[in-house]
């Protein structure tokens, strides 16, 4: 039998299932990662993880449209790859009759592409930033010569500190204007 009184032996196991607790929570992290990396490894082997396609190989119209910069899903297993939801094989082959996707034809019935090709025809896609057609804040340049056209107040923007300048100001043009007329 044991010679401690019963108090001490529950706080004891008290402290031991304090202790193991905090070790359980430490460790924690530490399985949820072990558990992602099991996770990873099991969607590789099933075929599920994206694969990894090297830049010139080739690949039929099928597969390329699952690439990812195509915005398909290109896994390991064949059965699992998703094709684009913008573009179509039909527009690959479009691009391909216009010259603007590379292809590779080791006969007449097969086309296929490489992966640096798809990335070069979305490249020369992409509109070059258009220039501005017209900017309010532009100021137009009079010519040499000068206009022969006269200016007016009233088509001139005044910038005034407040509604009454404003007002004065739109006065004081009428008022000149009409000595002139």
């Amino acid at each position: 039998m044991s010679t401690e009184p019963e108090s001490e032996k529950d706080v004891d196991i008290l402290d031991q299932l304090r202790d193991g607790i905090r070790i359980l929570e430490a460790q924690g992290p530490m399985y949820e990662q072990a558990f992602a990396e099991l996770e990873a490894l099991d969607d590789y082997l099933q075929g599920k993880s994206p694969a990894d396609v090297h830049e010139d190989a080739p690949l039929k119209l099928e597969d390329a449209i699952c690439l990812p910069e195509l915005q398909g899903y290109f896994a390991v297993d064949p059965t699992l790859r998703t094709p684009s939801e913008s573009l179509s094989i039909k527009t690959l082959r479009k691009a391909i009759a216009d010259g603007q996707l590379a292809v590779l034809r080791p006969n007449t019935k097969n086309l296929y592409v490489t992966r640096r090709a798809v990335k070069e025809w979305l490249l020369s896609c992409q509109d070059p930033v258009n220039p501005r057609i017209s900017n309010s804040g532009r100021n137009d340049v009079t010519p040499q010569g000068g206009s022969r056209t006269r200016q007016h107040t009233s088509s001139t923007t005044m910038i005034d500190s407040t509604p009454l300048d404003a007002a004065l100001t739109t006065l004081k043009a009428l008022k000149n204007s009409s000595k002139n007329t």
